[in-house]
């Protein structure tokens, strides 16, 4: 599901993506494989959202979410 006004991508019950989201969140959940900070990280795929299927990658800036 992706809410609009808070700007959270919810890919499933174990993550939920948001401006909030923190790099040390992120490591502790099932898609950090080691990737490199300084890069995109891909979480593999597809995931099903809003009944599309998406691949997603993700890049933290200060230690924030920053891009999906």
């Amino acid at each position: 599901m992706i809410d609009l006004k808070t700007g959270e991508i919810i890919v499933n019950s174990d993550l939920v993506l948001s401006p909030k989201l923190s790099l040390e969140e992120f490591k502790k959940t099932r898609y950090y494989t080691g990737q490199d900070e300084k890069m995109y990280m891909s979480i593999g795929g597809p995931h099903k959202i809003d009944g599309r299927d998406f691949c997603i990658s993700l890049f933290f800036k200060d230690s924030y979410l920053k891009d999906i």
